[in-house]
């Protein structure tokens, strides 16, 4: 398994050792140094990051310092926050969850949250707006260079949210879509995989076991490991059918209204 840099570290301290007191103090919030190889954004080109992962893997830590790391580097820029409910994006994506845009940014970098706004603004004028996914009209009409999608197999409009929020992407030289979630069988997913402009991430919880409690590990394997829904939701993996289905979702999704 590939492990970050401050893994690197931690197994030879020496590694900073010329590094000073303000250094060492910065790297509590770098990103290339906390994060996987699989946490880090891909060096190629891509319109669409899509990181299908098992839960614990850290996809919402990723999401936060993807969301930090672009507001920094493009002043003035905008970004959609979307997740199923206001709630998710403000409890996970924002500013309660431990890996949240507000526990985890830097004091040099941190931004104003103005909840009756649904916004955050960064030093350098950067703004990040929150977007429910049960509110699809919030997204008509405003534009943006960066959207953060959160765990989008599990709003219940997918493709009507998507569609809304690719139309307002279209700011900037080199718009980008970040989609953070576990999988589940439906034909969006699928459909954003075999987009040539889409990099794909996957990775399993136990890539984060140095992060998660023993306890938790040893029980999900022991109930999941061999299921269909231990291999969805420990290793990320989009199953074509949820297990014991009577109704496939090719066949749902042919049959809409």
């Amino acid at each position: 398994m590939e492990i970050s840099l401050a893994e690197k570290v931690s197994q030879n301290p020496k590694l900073l050792e010329n590094f000073n007191l303000e250094e060492k103090e910065e790297l509590k919030y770098s990103w290339e140094f906390w994060g996987r190889p699989k946490q880090l954004e891909p060096k190629e080109l891509y319109f669409t990051w899509l990181v299908l992962s098992g839960r614990g893997f850290g996809k919402t830590w990723l999401g936060s310092q993807w969301v930090l790391s672009k507001a920094k580097k493009f002043p003035k820029c905008h970004i959609a926050l979307i997740g199923e409910s206001a709630a998710d994006v403000r409890d996970i994506q924002i500013e309660k969850g431990s890996s949240s845009i507000l526990k985890i940014a830097s004091p040099k970098f941190f931004p104003v949250y103005e909840p009756s706004k649904r916004s955050l603004t960064f030093p350098n004028g950067s703004i990040a707006t929150a977007y429910s996914a049960d509110k699809p009209d919030l997204l008509r009409g405003p534009n943006h260079h960066f959207i953060w999608m959160d765990e989008l197999a599990k709003y219940r409009n997918y493709q009507e949210i998507y569609d809304m929020a690719m139309f307002g992407l279209r700011l900037g030289d080199f718009p980008q879509l970040l989609i953070t979630t576990t999988p589940k069988p439906i034909q969006l997913l699928k459909d954003i995989i075999k987009d040539k402009k889409t990099f794909v991430t996957n990775g399993s919880t136990y890539e984060n076991r140095n992060n998660l409690a023993g306890s938790f590990l040893e029980i999900i394997k022991s109930k999941y490991e061999n299921s269909s829904l231990g291999q969805q939701e420990l290793y990320g993996i989009l199953l074509e059918e949820s297990e014991g289905a009577l109704f496939s979702r090719k066949l749902i999704d042919e049959t809409r209204r």
